[in-house]
Order: C-alpha cells, then structure tokens, then sequence
C-alpha cells in the first residue's frame, strides 16, 4: 500500500517523480504530525512549556501555551499564567486575569467536592497560589501599563486581592511596600517591607542558627521567596533605612551565591550610608565587589561606576587593604587577552586602564 502512494505514471520525468515524492512526504508530515497532536494531553503539552520556558526558548514556549489553550480554552489556569508571563503589557493583563478567574472558580469546585478531591482528585489550589497570581498581575501594572491610566488603582486592587487570598504570603507585601515607595510614602513602605520580612526571616534564621532541627521544618518552605525576590527586599529595606535587616538577608545571599556583585556591592552601600564608623566594613565589601565583578566578568558599567566612586571618595585603608586593592589590579589584566610579544601585552595593558576610566 506504501509504494503505491508513490507510484508515477509511464513516462514521469526524474524532476515530476522528485516533485510527487516531496508532495507525498509532506502530507505524512501532515498526517504524523496531527496524530501528535492527537496523542499528547494539554498537560503533557504544558510540560513541555516549562521546559522551553528553563532553558529560555520562550518563542515555543509561547507556540505550545497556544496549541493547549487550543486543546482547553476554557478549562485549566496554568496555560493563562504561563502566557501571563511570556507576553507583556495589555496581553499579558488579560492572560493573568483569565487565569486568575479559571483559579477561583477551581478552588471554589474544590470546596464544594472536599471529599472527591481528598479521593485523589487533581492537585489543589491553595490560598497562596492565587495570592501570587495577583502579584503576577500588580507586577504587570507597576512595570509594563505603569502609563495607563488607571494603572495605580488597578494595581492596588490586585496587591489588596493578593493579601485576602492569603495574608500570610511575604510577596504581597513586599509588592505594596514597592508601591508606597513609588508613592513616596515611605514609612507606609517601612511598615509593609517589615512586615513582609517578618513572616519568613525570623524562620530562616531559626533554622540557619540550627535552633529548629529537620524534623520541625519543611526545607522547601524554609525560603518561600526566591533568590532575586530577596534582592528586592534588601534594596526596599535599605531605601526605608531599615540597614541591619537588609545586611543579614544579603549575607544569607552571599551563602547562597558568593559570586553576585550586586550583593557585595548592597551591602557596601548599607554600611556606607551608615556614616563614618561604618566606613571600613563599606571598602571592604566594595572592594570585594569590584573584586568578583572582574572575577565573573560581570555586565553592569553602572554598577561599577558608583563601586567605584564610593572607593574613590572613601580612600584608601590600611596597609592590608592597600595589598588588596594591588591584588584587583592584577585581577583586571587577567581579563586581557594574553599576548606572545611584549608591546601587545602592554598596549592591552594601557587599553585597559581606559576602560576602567
């Protein structure tokens, strides 16, 4: 049955014969590719997005989300959020809050069937996953529509509705201490960042301090926010003035990753706006960042501007100091290209000492 597809009349040309061939591959191409299509589940398909979405293929990420809000338009909210995030601005609202509204009403069919869901039903939508899909949603009117004009109300709204869903998520809160910041209203954003950081720094440590074992503490929820969300929250707690508190979560950052500039350099800047007494523990953060940014060939010249002219205007320390700050000289001509002649090495030599400048 197979060779008859391709079967020609007497007499086809070798250029007709090609031509029929490809015709015929591309509607197997067709056929095999529907039956894919077929065969794999809008969850399957989803899984695939998160994949593409790790390794930042974000273009058949989008593709994918697609073909499964094809497959179940009206049904399933992970789909929503996930093109909430692809997209920007106006589409990425409307993917959020469809999204949104598909989890109310899951979590609500949730609460109605308690029994059935408790039998094995699908995975339960929490509090906190909708307190977070708000979030995703403020996030968007802070950034993307912060022009529109109702984007101040409207992202209000979605931080309020983040904290009833769940009161107790540190995000929400972070995300109305940004907005009173933007307001300038700053010891509203002094009042909402600590109590932000109150609802997970105090467990944190607890379990860094080894004062609560294993046994009472689950370690995925050890640190509900992630990396770069604590980021965030030192750089609000030291625009409200709150210092300590922002070095001790920077310094549970450096644990985690000693070779991010950015948090060398935070905590550099906290000790420098601490005045004249703190003025060695800044040059020496500041140094350690100029430091790792050479190390991990780090991309931000703004970031090594203001480390820069913080050293500058601090000056030099003591004699150990000084022997360091000889030491991230020779580190920066590590960056250069190694050269077989001695005048290449020098004229890279004295090109990088402009680009530092």
């Amino acid at each position: 049955m197979g060779k008859k597809n391709f079967k020609k009349k007497l007499g086809a040309s070798l250029v007709e014969r090609k031509k029929n061939l490809q015709e015929a591959r591309k509607e197997l191409a067709k056929s095999s590719s529907a039956k894919t299509k077929m065969q794999y589940s809008a969850d399957q398909i989803l899984d695939k997005v998160d994949e593409y979405i790790d390794s930042f293929q974000y273009e058949l990420a989008q593709k994918f989300c697609q073909r499964a809000l094809e497959m179940e338009p009206d049904t399933g909210h992970s789909k929503y959020m996930y093109l909430g995030q692809l997209f920007e601005g106006a589409e990425a609202i409307q993917f959020f809050q469809k999204g949104i509204e598909l989890m109310v009403k899951e979590r609500e069919a949730q609460s109605a069937q308690e029994l059935a869901a408790a039998c094995g039903g699908e995975e339960k939508i929490s509090g906190r996953d909708i307190s977070t899909a708000y979030c995703s949603l403020a996030e968007i009117y802070m950034t993307d529509c912060c022009d529109e004009p109702n984007a101040e109300s409207e992202c209000e709204t979605a931080i309020n509705k983040a904290i009833e869903a769940d009161g107790e998520n540190p995000e929400a809160y972070q995300l109305k201490a940004s907005f009173y910041l933007s307001k300038e209203n700053k010891q509203e954003a002094l009042s909402m960042i600590k109590k932000s950081a109150s609802l997970w720094l105090p467990h944190y440590q607890a379990v860094d301090q080894d004062k609560i074992t294993d046994e009472e503490s689950d370690p995925v929820e050890v640190v509900p926010l992630s990396y770069d969300a604590r980021v965030t929250t030192a750089k609000i707690l030291i625009e409200v003035e709150e210092f300590e508190t922002a070095v001790t979560i920077l310094e549970g950052l450096l644990d985690e990753n000693e070779d991010d500039p950015q948090i060398w350099y935070m905590i550099g800047w906290a000790n420098y706006l601490q005045g004249e007494d703190y003025k060695s523990n800044a040059r020496f953060y500041l140094k350690k960042c100029k430091e790792v940014y050479v190390k991990t060939k780090y991309e931000d010249e703004g970031l090594l501007k203001h480390t820069e002219e913080l050293l500058a205007e601090l000056g030099p320390g003591d004699d150990d100091e000084d022997d360091d700050a000889e030491g991230d000289g020779d580190d920066v001509e590590d960056l250069e290209i190694d050269s077989d002649s001695e005048s290449e090495s020098n004229t890279n030599n004295d090109s990088e000492t402009k680009m530092e400048h």
